[in-house]
Protein backbone atom coordinates (compact mmCIF):
# COMPACT_ATOMS: atom_id res chain seq x y z
CA UNK A 1 0.00 0.00 0.00
CA UNK A 2 2.87 2.42 0.66
CA UNK A 3 4.22 2.15 -2.88
CA UNK A 4 1.11 2.88 -4.16
CA UNK A 5 0.86 6.01 -2.42
CA UNK A 6 4.36 6.86 -3.34
CA UNK A 7 3.72 6.60 -6.77
CA UNK A 8 0.50 7.88 -6.10
CA UNK A 9 2.84 11.33 -5.07
CA UNK A 10 4.82 11.15 -8.08
CA UNK A 11 2.39 11.04 -10.43
CA UNK A 12 0.36 14.06 -9.09
CA UNK A 13 4.03 15.88 -8.97
CA UNK A 14 4.64 15.00 -12.27
CA UNK A 15 1.34 15.49 -13.89
CA UNK A 16 1.69 19.16 -14.58
CA UNK A 17 5.15 18.72 -17.13
CA UNK A 18 3.72 15.14 -18.44
CA UNK A 19 0.52 16.97 -19.32
CA UNK A 20 2.38 20.03 -21.03
CA UNK A 21 4.79 18.67 -22.85
CA UNK A 22 5.44 19.81 -26.26
CA UNK A 23 6.85 17.67 -28.84
CA UNK A 24 7.21 18.97 -32.66
CA UNK A 25 8.30 17.12 -35.55
CA UNK A 26 8.24 17.96 -39.21
CA UNK A 27 9.76 19.14 -43.01
CA UNK A 28 11.74 21.75 -41.39
CA UNK A 29 12.25 23.58 -45.01
CA UNK A 30 10.78 26.17 -46.63
CA UNK A 31 7.57 25.14 -48.24
CA UNK A 32 8.01 21.87 -45.47
CA UNK A 33 5.53 21.51 -42.12
CA UNK A 34 5.84 21.72 -38.46
CA UNK A 35 3.69 19.28 -36.90
CA UNK A 36 3.39 18.58 -32.90
CA UNK A 37 1.25 17.51 -30.03
CA UNK A 38 0.83 19.13 -26.95
CA UNK A 39 -2.03 19.50 -24.43
CA UNK A 40 -5.73 19.65 -26.31
CA UNK A 41 -6.08 22.87 -24.25
CA UNK A 42 -2.93 25.13 -25.16
CA UNK A 43 -2.30 27.51 -27.43
CA UNK A 44 0.27 27.66 -30.28
CA UNK A 45 1.76 30.06 -32.15
CA UNK A 46 4.67 29.99 -34.58
CA UNK A 47 6.53 33.40 -35.11
CA UNK A 48 3.18 34.72 -33.90
CA UNK A 49 0.45 32.90 -35.35
CA UNK A 50 -1.72 31.12 -34.23
CA UNK A 51 -1.86 26.93 -35.50
CA UNK A 52 -5.22 24.91 -34.52
CA UNK A 53 -4.71 22.18 -31.90
CA UNK A 54 -7.30 19.50 -32.58
CA UNK A 55 -9.01 17.71 -29.70
CA UNK A 56 -5.80 15.37 -29.11
CA UNK A 57 -3.34 18.02 -28.89
CA UNK A 58 -2.38 17.74 -32.44
CA UNK A 59 -1.10 20.72 -34.54
CA UNK A 60 -0.20 20.92 -38.54
CA UNK A 61 1.37 24.47 -39.59
CA UNK A 62 2.79 24.65 -43.03
CA UNK A 63 5.95 27.07 -43.70
CA UNK A 64 5.92 29.28 -46.95
CA UNK A 65 8.15 28.91 -49.51
CA UNK A 66 9.56 32.29 -48.14
CA UNK A 67 9.58 31.67 -44.41
CA UNK A 68 12.31 32.45 -41.99
CA UNK A 69 15.15 30.95 -41.07
CA UNK A 70 14.27 30.82 -37.58
CA UNK A 71 10.77 29.75 -36.40
CA UNK A 72 9.69 30.19 -32.80
CA UNK A 73 7.03 27.70 -31.57
CA UNK A 74 5.32 29.39 -28.28
CA UNK A 75 3.37 26.48 -26.32
CA UNK A 76 0.79 28.47 -24.46
CA UNK A 77 -0.68 26.72 -21.12
CA UNK A 78 -3.32 26.85 -19.49
CA UNK A 79 -1.92 28.50 -16.17
CA UNK A 80 -0.87 31.00 -18.60
CA UNK A 81 2.99 29.65 -18.82
CA UNK A 82 4.38 29.88 -22.07
CA UNK A 83 7.12 27.19 -23.17
CA UNK A 84 9.60 28.45 -26.06
CA UNK A 85 11.35 26.41 -28.55
CA UNK A 86 13.15 27.72 -31.48
CA UNK A 87 13.85 25.96 -34.84
CA UNK A 88 15.93 26.08 -37.68
CA UNK A 89 14.10 26.33 -40.80
CA UNK A 90 16.14 25.11 -44.00
CA UNK A 91 16.33 27.53 -46.93
CA UNK A 92 15.18 25.84 -50.13
CA UNK A 93 15.41 26.90 -53.79
CA UNK A 94 12.11 26.77 -55.78
CA UNK A 95 12.94 26.59 -59.60
CA UNK A 96 11.27 28.83 -62.02
CA UNK A 97 8.51 27.14 -63.89
CA UNK A 98 7.04 28.42 -66.79
CA UNK A 99 3.28 27.62 -68.98
CA UNK A 100 3.24 28.30 -72.15
CA UNK A 101 0.49 28.48 -74.70
CA UNK A 102 -2.63 30.04 -72.04
CA UNK A 103 -4.56 32.72 -73.67
CA UNK A 104 -3.58 36.10 -71.72
CA UNK A 105 -7.11 36.88 -71.36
Amino acid sequence: MKIIKIHLLWLFLLWPILASALTIDGVWEQGGYIKGKAHPKSGITVNGKYAVVDSAGNFLYGLSRNFPVEAVIKNILLSGKVQTKIIIVEPKTFETQKITGVPKN
